[in-house]
């Protein structure tokens, strides 16, 4: 066929990777060549292309998603190259298979049930499962290993196995798993005996394998490449359930649904988890006091009663409100889970959950963050030493804008002084109360939600709150929606901020008149 008479078109869009083989397999491909052939799909999809056309991967050093979206091709024949996940989590796979440019694009609006060889259970009911969890040296589907396998259902009953290095030299996820490679050289893959074997074992015919995952259903995908990779048989026995699902209808309104972190509520101990043993028997733990319907060690009512009834008295006592933070924190502690890493070590924060880091020994000595932030800007190793006692992750604990603001009002009355902390939480309150946030920001989505951030105290309360505090600081409301609240490069509900903002002016008086009269 000469090259004139082929036409060129610019891309062809699949609906089904069968499709997309059956159009590269083609030897005449009806005179027609395209720039790209196009695939929506997922890491099941790109790893059978990969397998099946026997494709190297081709490192490219690129962290930026919108410069790989825009890369042409792979810089040889028979490869692939895999991009960074976007800003909504979207990824691209490029891969020249006999001389074809091919992208698949993962979307979140994705089916990747498609994919599965595996079945997906919808509705968890009754105790007839067992549960299932891997290690792995990342979070890479096509680029990382398996590197430790379990299926348990009781102490007595389970199967666990170590799985050797394949596509990493060394376990790159060893400050997680603390699985050492030396216990990796002498592991051997899992084979189609074993398969069988956990099949008839298990009875995976007749139960579910339950999971705890993410959106992307971590290990069920790594399972399936895994199958895959291995010429195993058998994955279509498998009927998967995340109870990830199955908690947050049970317990409604968390700010987090880790596994360590409902254990953390059920007071499960989680030191030994990530390595998959034990978190299966964790997660056998907690199922079952979901199943059970067991209260979660959340005692959230009494504490904000307690602290409620305390911030609307007309007079306070600083040592009254030592004691009740104390209290608080120790239950922001237990609730909210323990914070990973000292603050001056960078711990992972949890913004896009509207939580903040608060330091505990804010009643000793005021402004932590900002003078350990400033000490870092400028080099300033003497005072990050003073301030290192106070920065350890044991003396943080994370706290929604709420519980933050709660905080900040009992260290006014424990210090006797005004701060700016009270402030300028309240117009963050305020700033999702009149809706300023535009779409696509994590504060939108939080906006869409807020109501959950007040099961235990209601925005009104917090007004009530929040004007106790004006009047004992004798503090003027113009200057502080001046200076903390920062409104004027937002547009917003102007009738609903002027009706909060008359509503603290009526409160305030009617709390300045209590006061008189008392």
């Amino acid at each position: 066929m000469k090259e004139e008479n082929i036409q060129i078109l610019s891309d062809k869009l699949f609906k089904t990777i069968d499709a997309l083989i059956n159009y590269i397999d083609c030897k005449d491909k009806n005179k027609l060549k395209y720039n790209k052939l196009r695939f929506i799909g997922n890491e099941i999809d790109a790893y059978k292309l990969i397998k099946k056309y026997h494709l190297k991967e081709k490192k490219l050093f690129c962290d930026n998603y919108g410069l790989f979206k825009d890369f042409i091709k792979p810089t040889y024949k028979n490869s692939y190259i895999i991009g960074p996940i976007g800003k909504y989590a979207n990824r691209i796979i490029k891969l020249d298979i006999q001389g074809n440019l091919v992208e698949i694009c993962f979307s979140p609006n994705a089916k990747i049930e498609n994919s599965f060889k595996s079945k997906s259970l919808k509705n968890f009911t009754n105790e007839n499962f067992v549960v299932l969890d891997v290690e792995t040296t990342g979070l890479n589907f096509i680029q990382d290993d398996i590197i430790e396998f379990c299926i348990y259902d009781n102490e007595e009953k389970y199967f666990r196995k170590y799985l050797p290095l394949e596509n990493k030299k060394t376990n790159t996820a060893f400050d997680i798993n603390k699985i050492e490679d030396e216990k990796l050289l002498k592991a051997t893959p899992l084979t189609q005996k074993d398969i069988d074997y956990i099949i008839e074992k298990f009875e995976l015919k007749n139960k579910t394998i339950l999971i705890w995952s993410g959106a992307n259903l971590f290990d069920r995908t790594f399972l399936e490449i895994y199958f895959l990779k291995h010429n195993l048989k058998g994955i279509e026995n498998f009927t998967f359930y995340n109870v990830e699902m199955y908690a947050k209808e049970k317990l409604l309104g968390l700010q987090s649904y880790s596994k360590d972190y409902i254990a953390l509520l059920y007071g499960i101990s989680t030191i030994n988890s990530h390595n998959a043993l034990e978190d299966c028997i964790i997660e056998k733990k907690i199922i079952i006091k979901l199943l059970n319907n067991t209260q979660i060690l959340l005692d959230a009512r009494e504490h904000y009663i307690k602290v409620k009834e305390f911030l609307m008295k007309a007079n306070y006592n600083s040592l009254d409100a030592e004691k009740i933070y104390n209290e608080f924190c120790a239950f922001l502690y237990r609730k909210n889970g323990p914070v990973s890493n000292d603050y001056d070590k960078n711990p992972k924060t949890r913004g896009k959950e509207w939580i903040d880091i608060h330091h505990i020994d804010e009643n000793i000595i005021d402004d932590i963050a900002t003078r350990t932030n400033n000490a870092k800007e400028n080099n300033d190793n003497e005072s990050l030493k003073e301030l290192d006692s106070y920065n350890k992750k044991e003396r943080l604990v994370f706290a929604t804008k709420v519980e933050h603001f709660i905080l900040h009002c009992l260290l006014d009355i424990i210090r006797e002084s005004s701060s700016g902390g009270v402030h300028f939480l309240f117009g963050d309150l305020l700033k999702m109360e009149i809706g300023i946030f535009d779409k696509n920001t994590k504060e939108y989505n939080i906006q869409k939600i807020k109501d959950v951030f007040y099961n235990d105290i209601t925005f009104y309360e917090i007004v009530k709150i929040y004007c106790k505090n004006l009047i004992l600081n004798n503090t003027n409301l113009e200057n502080y929606v001046k200076d903390f609240y920062k409104l004027e490069n937002y547009s917003f509900d102007n009738e609903k901020y002027d009706n909060i903002i008359e509503r603290i002016k009526i409160e305030k008086r009617m709390f300045e008149g209590n006061d008189k009269t008392n």
